[in-house]
């Protein structure tokens, strides 16, 4: 079913299931891997079309295809951007001396200062009344804390800028329209049922060729996942 949300095919296994069938069930599916890695590289064109589960195979590669396209329009965007905001994407001032770390024991000379650190430095500044105190800098730091605070409130104002700029803008609007086709197509795999061994396999090894990464249950990774489980018990049911 294209567009499907998994949840809707959502069945509660049954605590009588036979586990003999399952253990049966998950060898046939180990025979079934070196096939449906097969049939999941396999261009459109060499894919069965009389296949129970051809619908499955050109979901996964309309996704391949998909995620490709969001790939290089993410990367596209980030060129894009740091282009926009320049030189000032790594600022010296941002790095910790051995001089800071001898007033302030809590950084690491040689690293750049973390945005953590940053607004910890912004908490202090807006106590000074308890410099000195346990957890709070010496007052000879203070200097440094406010050009700290104002190295990093000027690039995320220049960060800001950039990403506000007509060519972030559109870049941007190109990866939405990728990511869009990518939603689609893993929304449309995760809604097939699969028929076969092979096209539940073929869902498992195509999230394994994949960055795993999304949280969204209807239609990414986790859910073509859960889809995936789905078929297993359907699949095994129908076998038992």
């Amino acid at each position: 079913m294209p567009n499907a949300t998994v949840r809707a095919n959502a069945r509660p296994m049954s605590e009588k299931t036979d586990r003999r069938a399952i253990l049966r069930g998950m060898l046939t599916a180990g025979v079934a891997v070196g096939a449906a890695s097969g049939l999941t590289t396999a261009a459109p064109a060499a894919i069965n079309p009389s296949h129970p589960d051809a619908q499955i195979f050109a979901s996964i590669e309309r996704c391949r295809v998909a995620n490709e396209s969001l790939s290089k329009a993410h990367e596209n965007e980030d060129d894009v951007l740091w282009a926009q905001v320049g030189p000032l994407r790594l600022h010296a001032a941002e790095t910790w001396t051995e001089a800071d770390a001898a007033l302030w024991p809590d950084i690491t000379p040689g690293e750049v200062a973390s945005v953590g650190e940053v607004q910890r430095l912004r908490a202090c500044l807006a106590a000074t009344e308890f410099w000195g105190e346990p957890g709070f800098p010496p007052e000879a730091f203070a200097e440094r804390a406010r050009k700290m605070v104002a190295v990093r409130d000027h690039f995320a104002a220049e960060l800001d800028r950039s990403r506000a700029s007509p060519e972030v803008l559109g870049a941007s609007a190109e990866t939405d329209a990728r990511f869009s086709e990518w939603h689609a197509a893993a929304l449309e795999l995760a809604g097939t049922r699969a028929r076969t061994v092979e096209g539940m396999i073929a869902k498992l090894v195509m999230v394994t060729t994949c960055y795993y990464g999304e949280g969204n249950p209807e239609g990414t990774y986790d859910g073509i996942l859960e889809s995936a489980a789905l078929d297993a018990v359907a699949l095994n049911g129908s076998a038992a």
